[in-house]
């Protein structure tokens, strides 16, 4: 299983519901029912045919596919009918990045599939893919959606780990020096 962007569709994974699934075109992504089995596809949101897609062919309301385009998102996860409407943020671990330039990915997840979309490369959808191409990984929408979750949590603790650090730090230049400086520093961080 090789995941490539072709029209801003990046992967669309038929879930087989043991750990694995087969790839997509998009074609085949426009012929999917919900009897075919579970089904993730994962977008640019700048490319044209990802926006008609979302907008006139994949079932969403208004609102939910606008949600799933937006340039700006917040962290929020909102119940609508019978599936989630879900943003969320991670480090920017791509080359060159700084870590506190987040990254953000916008998902519909119900019963039946997950739609996920985004503009920058986020490493956390990597690792869901490399599970799935071992044939361990998520075996249905709600499986995407919690390995998702923890894969970004996963990758921020070693930030989080480094912030914790250099407070820690912090805290003892307040016990031995004086405070000068040390504003700035925290500010900073």
């Amino acid at each position: 299983m090789s995941s490539t962007q072709s029209n801003g569709l990046i992967h669309a994974i038929l879930l087989d519901g043991k750990g694995g699934g087969q790839l997509l075109s998009w074609d085949e992504v426009l012929l999917w029912n919900a009897s075919m089995g579970p089904l993730w596809v994962h977008c640019d949101y700048t490319d044209d045919r990802v926006q008609d897609w979302v907008r006139n062919d994949s079932g969403l309301d208004k609102l939910t596919a606008e949600a799933l385009l937006t340039e700006e998102t917040r962290p929020r996860t909102t119940n609508i009918g019978d599936g989630l409407l879900i943003a969320l943020r991670g480090i920017n671990l791509n080359p060159g990045s700084e870590p506190d330039d987040m990254v953000s990915v916008r998902l519909w997840a119900d019963k039946e599939r997950v739609i996920s979309t985004r503009k920058r490369k986020l490493m956390s959808v990597e690792d869901i893919m490399q599970q799935l191409k071992a044939s361990k990984g998520p075996t249905d929408s709600a499986g995407i959606v919690v390995g998702l979750a923890s894969a970004l949590v996963w990758r921020m603790s070693d930030t989080v780990d480094m912030y914790e650090d250099e407070i820690s730090i912090l805290e003892d230049r307040i016990l031995t020096d004086s405070n000068e400086g040390i504003r700035f520093d925290l500010a900073t961080l």
